[in-house]
């Protein structure tokens, strides 16, 4: 079998494998079982205090026991929340 070949038989069989529904009402029936999710006006993580991020930061299993690892780890994460506290908003 060359590549090429090769490569077509895959892509088949991978199509073989592909839900489609065949009519309007079987994907009614798709988005009635799995509905969209809820869009959010913010994530909670995302509008986190620098102090709750930090602590979670510090804490298994991020937290490295090493001291020299950790503290470059802290000089970095004070860094990126510094360069994000630039930006405008609250998240």
């Amino acid at each position: 079998m060359t590549e090429a070949a090769g490569t077509s038989a895959r892509v088949k069989r991978r199509s073989e494998h592909s839900y489609r529904p065949t009519s309007v009402h079987a994907a009614e029936e798709l988005k009635h079982r799995f509905p969209p999710r809820v869009v959010l006006v913010r994530w909670p993580a995302t509008a986190a205090s620098r102090a709750t991020v930090l602590r979670r930061l510090a804490m298994p299993p991020l937290a490295c026991e090493d001291a020299h690892t950790r503290q470059v780890q802290d000089l970095g994460v004070r860094a990126v929340l510094d360069w994000l506290a630039e930006f405008p908003g609250d998240s």
